[in-house]
Formats: structure tokens, sequence, C-alpha cells
């Protein structure tokens, strides 16, 4: 649900209100279509672990009564990458600071 409204007022944002945030991201990424892409990441870096959660939960619900050892596989392998996903993210971030770190001792 969450994913679709931001879907729905990023593009809202970026179309009918684009011009009177005009100055927001002239410069840095070509006027109000830089907020689409800015909000368009913004649902990549939320949604995806979201549904990666999602298709856990559903798949985990099926295969628990049933005991299907190949749906539960499934379904923990999209838990999987719900956390190599966060895993990936905080490696990004840690990578930043040390490097924004050295950056900052070379100067």
């Amino acid at each position: 649900m969450i994913t679709l409204l931001v879907i729905i007022f990023g593009f809202l944002g970026s179309t009918l209100l684009g011009p009177m945030y005009w100055g927001l991201f002239t410069n840095q990424l070509g006027g109000s279509g830089g907020l689409f892409l800015v909000l368009m990441f913004y649902l990549f870096i939320i949604g995806l672990p979201v549904w990666f959660l999602f298709q856990f939960s559903s798949k985990a619900k099926r295969a628990i009564p049933t005991q299907d050892p190949v749906l539960l596989e499934n379904a923990l392998r999209f838990l999987k990458y719900f956390f190599t996903f966060y895993g990936d993210i905080a490696a990004f971030f840690i990578g930043l600071y040390v490097l924004i770190l050295l950056v900052a001792v070379m100067q």
C-alpha cells in the first residue's frame, strides 16, 4: 500500500506540482523530473525489502500447514534476499563512512 502511494504521489509531485518546486532540483537533476527520480529511488530502497518480506510471509503461511518443504525453502530464500539487501546497504554506508573519514584525515 505504501509503495502504491509513493508511486502516485511521486507522479503527482513531479508532474502537477513540479512547477511549484521548479528551483528545488533544477541544478542537480534537471527540473521537476528530478523529484520523481528521487522518489523512485526511495521506492526501490523501501519497496523491494517490503516485497521480499511479503513473499516470505505468504509462502511460509502456505508451507507450514501443508508441511511442504519446497515451498518453505522458497519462502526462506526470500527472507535471505531481505537480509542480504539490508546487509549490502549497511556495507555500502560503512564503506562510505570510511571513505569520508579518509578524505577528512587527508586534508
